[in-house]
C-alpha cells in the first residue's frame, strides 16, 4: 500500500502523484485503487523523471474509510533494478474546512 489513512474520519484522496529516480528508460504508469480493490477514476499517471513530478487529479473513488489504505498497481514494465520510485497522494478530511 502507499500509506493508510491516519485519521479517524473519511478522508478523500484528491490527486496521485510519483517520480522516478534513476535510468528511467520506462517509467512506470500507475493505478490508484482502495483496499477493497475499488478504483479511484483518474487520467493516466506516468511517473516523471526526478525532480519533475507526474500528478493527475482523482475525480471519483477516492474516499477511504478511517485506517483504509491507498493500493497502486504498475501497468507497464519499468526496470525495477535501475529505477526506483516516489509515490504519494494528496487528501482532504472529512469535516475539516480549508
Amino acid at each position: 500500500p502507499a500509506g493508510p489513512n491516519p485519521f479517524s474520519t473519511s478522508i478523500t484522496v484528491t490527486e496521485v502523484f510519483c517520480k522516478c529516480h534513476g535510468t528511467c528508460t520506462t517509467n512506470a504508469t500507475l493505478a490508484f485503487e482502495d483496499d477493497a480493490g475499488n478504483a479511484m477514476t483518474h487520467g493516466t499517471l506516468t511517473c516523471a523523471d526526478a525532480p519533475t513530478l507526474g500528478k493527475v487529479s482523482v475525480s471519483a473513488g477516492g474516499v477511504l474509510t478511517a485506517g483504509e489504505s491507498v493500493r497502486f498497481d504498475v501497468t507497464n514494465t519499468p526496470d525495477p533494478a535501475t529505477d526506483t520510485y516516489e509515490i504519494g497522494y494528496l487528501y482532504t478530511v472529512a469535516g475539516l474546512d480549508g
